[in-house]
C-alpha cells in the first residue's frame, strides 16, 4: 500500500516556505481577532422593560433598582453603589400589576432576559479609538 511520505516525500525547503509564510500570515490574523478588548470599552447591560403601560413611566435606574437582581459572591452581596453590580442576564419574574399602576417582582424567581437595554458610554470609559479622535 502507498503511504501518503512516499507520495509528499521528506520534507524539504518548500514544506518550510509554507510553513514560515503561514506563521508570518496569522500575526495580523490574530492580532485582528483579539484587538476588540482593547479599542472597545467595556459595555455594561441588563435586562430590558417589557413593553407594559405600568412600567412606560419607569426610568432605566428604577427598573435595575426593582428588577434586576444584584450579584453575589459567597461572601455575600456586592456594594450596590457600583454600576456594574447587578445581573446582565437575569430579571425578578414580574408577579402583579396592581390597578394603580404599581408593580411586584417574585424576587425568588430569576428569569432570563429576552432583550437587553445598554448603557450610555461615558467618558470616563473611552477607547483608543475614541482618544485618537479627540487628538485630532
Amino acid at each position: 500500500m502507498l503511504e501518503v511520505g512516499q507520495v509528499i516525500g521528506s520534507p524539504g525547503w518548500y514544506h518550510l516556505l509554507v510553513g514560515a509564510l503561514s506563521i508570518i500570515r496569522s500575526f495580523p490574523c490574530s492580532w485582528t481577532i483579539y484587538m476588540g478588548p482593547f479599542v472597545v470599552p467595556p459595555v455594561q447591560h441588563w435586562c430590558a422593560k417589557p413593553h407594559l403601560p405600568a412600567l412606560a413611566n419607569w426610568t432605566e435606574q428604577q427598573w435595575r433598582e426593582a428588577a434586576i437582581p444584584p450579584l453575589t459572591t459567597e461572601r455575600g452581596p456586592w456594594n450596590r453603589s457600583r454600576s456594574d453590580a447587578h445581573d446582565s442576564c437575569h430579571s425578578y419574574m414580574l408577579r402583579e400589576v396592581h390597578p394603580n399602576g404599581s408593580v411586584d417582582f417574585d424576587e425568588a424567581t430569576r428569569i432570563p432576559c429576552e432583550s437587553w437595554a445598554y448603557a450610555e458610554q461615558s467618558s470616563r470609559h473611552s477607547s483608543a479609538v475614541q482618544e485618537v479622535r479627540a487628538a485630532l
